[in-house]
């Protein structure tokens, strides 16, 4: 039930993987009791679930509460852990609770630099997330930073054609528009847009947000371009 559950999930059914998700925690909390690892890792896939249908408040009591059972359980260090306390940051940066959620993923990045090293792509991953957070936050030189390593990092051990490779892109394009550095800005958009095209398809989410990602940067571009010549 729990793999279907999850199936259910990586095919974008979130409502029915939510309902079987309730139903194989409510299982493993009877069976194997509250505190059982599988009983925390049926309630993380569960908070996933939640998190992608924007039910955000419930996805971080029970990501809090996971991360407390594996703390307890398996250690502060554990990989699953460490995993518990990323998606939790996640969570908080989408319900805007950015100090908190800037000191918990600079925590994750670095206990995921110091057990995995700092070329694994979880590793990337955290510093991706943490990237994430500080542009929300503004703190867009150092965000653009992290995000050129995380891309560096990608395109070596991904390759240049990895969907995560061609997000990154697209990521740092955004921070790009908001430093006001268009130019740069518009043309890594054109390049992911090109990409993700080809590998993913034009119907794609990822791609039809990198299309109209592309076009709110060039629609700026002509605005200043416009502005600049009326003042002359």
């Amino acid at each position: 039930m729990n793999n279907l559950a999850n199936t259910l999930y990586g095919r974008g059914q979130l409502e029915e993987a939510e309902t079987m998700g309730r139903e194989v925690l409510a299982l493993q909390t009877e069976i194997l009791g509250p505190r059982h690892p599988d009983t925390a890792r049926a309630m993380s896939n569960l908070a996933s679930t939640l998190y992608d249908c924007g039910q955000l408040e419930e996805a971080e009591t029970m990501e809090r509460e996971v991360l407390a059972l594996r703390t307890e359980i398996l250690g502060p260090r554990h990989p699953d852990t460490v995993m518990a306390m990323s998606n939790l940051a996640s969570t908080l940066r989408e319900r805007g609770q950015l100090e908190e959620a800037e000191a918990m993923g600079r925590e994750v990045l670095a206990l995921q630099t110091e057990i995995l090293g700092p070329r694994h792509p979880d590793t990337a991953r955290a510093m991706s997330n943490l990237a994430s957070t500080l542009r929300e936050r503004g703190q867009l030189e150092e965000a653009e930073t992290m995000r050129r390593e995380v891309l560096a990092l990608r395109m070596e051990i991904l390759g240049p054609r990895h969907p995560q490779t061609v997000e990154t892109m697209v990521n740092l394009a955004i921070t790009l528009s908001r430093r006001g550095q268009l130019e740069q800005a518009e043309t890594m958009t054109l390049e992911a847009t090109v990409l993700q095209q080809e590998i993913l398809g034009p119907q794609h989410p990822h791609t039809v947000f990198s299309m109209r990602l592309l076009s709110s940067i060039r629609l700026e571009r002509e605005r200043l371009v416009g502005a600049t010549q009326g003042s002359l």
